[in-house]
């Protein structure tokens, strides 16, 4: 599946893809253009087509459940500066989660990994050497703005 790392100041995801039997490099987390959480990166595990309904909506700041069943069921995180929002396909409520925080199969080895002093980076190469569902290259970006 997926493993997406956030440890508040970067998030992170592997970039493994898999789909027609085999494996491609594919960017699993995205600066969102507009919206309330405009700025924000996001990160999706589960489901393709559902990660990108749930994004556009985001964007479009009118979020409600999607059709969800366990071929299509999807979470995305929001990181923002101090907390970061989990979307879930089927579900029109938002978990509101403190860093370290990960989601996606890997995400027990991520968050082991952060609560040992790893970044969210380090942690999703730690999820990728064990979950045979996480791999490719590690991708990561800043989400701690800086202050002016």
């Amino acid at each position: 599946m997926t493993t997406i790392a956030w440890d508040g100041e970067s998030i992170a995801s592997d970039s493994q893809m898999t789909g027609d039997f085999k494996s491609v490099d594919q960017q699993k987390v995205f600066k969102l253009k507009k919206g309330p959480y405009r700025g924000a990166y996001a990160g999706g595990c589960g489901a393709v087509s559902a990660i990108n309904q749930m994004i556009e909506m985001l964007e479009d700041g009118e979020y409600e459940a999607i059709e969800s069943d366990d071929d299509l069921s999807a979470t995305v995180m929001v990181a923002l500066d101090t907390h970061a929002l989990l979307f879930h396909s089927g579900s029109t409520g938002i978990i509101k989660v403190a860093p370290p925080y990960a989601v996606g199969s890997g995400a027990p080895f991520a968050i082991t990994a952060m609560d040992c002093g790893k970044t969210a980076a380090e942690a999703v190469a730690a999820a990728i050497k064990r979950d045979p569902n996480s791999g490719g290259a590690v991708q990561v970006f800043c989400t701690k703005r800086r202050k002016k």
